[in-house]
């Protein structure tokens, strides 16, 4: 803002310039790093595989707008440190290796910790949005409530927080679809058997994003007895060629 004491956030960092005037933050790693700044943001030779844009508000605080924001990303070499400059803001931030980040990389299936601490006691609001990934999973779970969210059905959360809560509140449960052939079914069940069709290595990925079977190049077929019944997500990698298909174990 216009005093230097507190950060009047963007809405929207794909579509909203940065005004004139406006101050930004630039971290530098090392000593003599140098930093440009163009129109056109750099795409890495392996595309955009999308992130998951976690946003947070506070029911009425400025007309419940925007409060904090944090990212998951499924882009490699995508992360940048918690940065928070008004500390009676709410702060929504990713842990790793004991430092909070605002961006954090992940893989494409598997957990991430959510943390959240306010200083005021009051109802927040988190809307999850997976922005240029499709997602075959994605739930949140509040480790203080229990509750075990469908963000697919349902990307707003609401709930009452206090100022003494412990910070590692919520988790990111998510598998995100591999590629374009996500649709194509690979495999089925008979006789107790869920046959593979194709090459590769098949893995079988619980709801938690967990490894539970993996089978490599050249079996084909795997036991149901090997699963507990529920909803599984196969993976056939094939170089780099990744389906994705759901199966259920009854």
């Amino acid at each position: 803002n216009n005093d230097g004491d507190d950060v009047v956030p963007v809405e929207n960092y794909n579509e909203e310039a940065i005004p004139a005037l406006t101050g930004v933050v630039v971290v530098a790693a090392s000593d003599n790093e140098k930093v440009t700044f163009s129109k056109a943001a750099p795409v890495s030779s392996t595309g955009n595989n999308g992130s998951l844009q976690m946003t947070l508000t506070k029911a009425g605080t400025r007309g419940n707008v925007f409060q904090d924001k944090a990212i998951v990303s499924f882009n490699e070499g995508a992360q940048l440190s918690k940065y928070i400059f008004n500390e009676n803001h709410a702060k929504l931030y990713l842990m790793e290796k004991g430092e909070g980040f605002a961006i954090s990389h992940a893989d494409k299936h598997g957990e991430a910790p959510l943390y959240f601490t306010t200083r005021e006691n009051g109802d927040f609001t988190l809307t999850v949005n997976p922005e240029n990934v499709k997602m075959n999973y994605l739930h949140l779970i509040d480790n203080i409530s229990g509750a075990d969210i469908d963000l697919l059905t349902t990307p707003t959360y609401t709930f009452s927080a206090r100022n003494d809560d412990y910070a590692s509140r919520f988790k990111l449960v998510f598998i995100a679809n591999e590629n374009d052939n996500q649709n194509e079914d690979f495999a089925f069940i008979s006789n107790g058997e869920i046959i593979i069709k194709g090459e590769g290595t098949v893995q079988v990925i619980d709801m938690l994003g967990r490894t539970i079977v993996t089978r490599r190049d050249g079996v084909h077929t795997v036991s149901t007895s090997e699963i507990t019944t529920g909803v599984y997500v196969l993976r056939l990698i094939n170089g780099q060629n990744v389906k994705t298909q759901k199966i259920v174990i009854r």
